[in-house]
């Protein structure tokens, strides 16, 4: 029985649309050897040697400073985080409760509350932002852990060392050098050559040539 629809899906022009596109994603894309490697795709740079072993000795320093200060920075900016919620106090969603929650700051509560505290529970000003602002980390969401070190820290993303900042901005300001990008994005650098090629040939000319007069 014939059928009532064509297989737009598995058309002979779209499996080889398809299988072209991927061989360009897969000349593009960077090794998964390295997320800083991936995401930054410098094997699309135009360098000449001493930029290559630039970027590669950059590349290298980079290393040891992630490695030396990422992690550290990020723990401390956590606890300073975890220390502004006890102290100041916060509203947010309780993960674990799954309702809305809020925690007093420290820095809220009056004089006999505080009193109270370190009288009954023998919890001081120390104890009560360790165990409250500990607590509040706990039970918030990743989304809200985020928001919360920014607000407290002015950090939004994982540190970057300076030397891949600058590794990056060279990568960037490489690809515009002679507007080789836009060359070999629209085929225009091949054009140039066959042009280029055409005249050193001779006898009859290039390409917009009428041949010998």
């Amino acid at each position: 029985m014939t059928k009532r629809r064509p297989d737009f899906e598995n058309s002979g022009q779209d499996d080889s649309s398809r299988t072209e596109l991927d061989v360009y994603d897969k000349a593009l894309r960077s090794p998964g050897v390295d997320g800083f490697l991936e995401s930054e795709n410098l094997g699309l740079g135009y360098y000449d040697d001493a930029e290559r072993w630039q970027q590669i000795e950059s590349y290298r320093f980079g290393l040891f400073g992630d490695r030396v200060f990422s992690e550290p920075l990020i723990d401390r900016a956590i606890d300073e985080t975890k220390r502004q919620l006890a102290l100041k106090g916060t509203n947010f969603y309780d993960s674990e409760a799954q309702a809305p929650a809020s925690l007093t700051g420290w820095d809220e509560l009056t004089d006999d509350e505080k009193k109270s505290l370190k009288r009954e529970e023998r919890i001081d000003k120390r104890r009560y932002i360790e165990q409250q602002g500990e607590q509040v980390w706990k039970n918030m969401t990743d989304r809200q852990r985020k928001e919360a070190i920014e607000i407290a820290t002015q950090m939004d993303r994982k540190w970057t060392p300076p030397q891949w900042r600058m590794l990056m901005a060279r990568h960037e300001t490489s690809r515009s050098r002679g507007a080789r990008l836009l060359d070999n994005v629209f085929g225009r650098e091949k054009v140039n050559r066959v042009i280029e090629n055409s005249n050193k040939g001779g006898g009859s000319g290039g390409l917009f040539s009428r041949g010998d007069s």
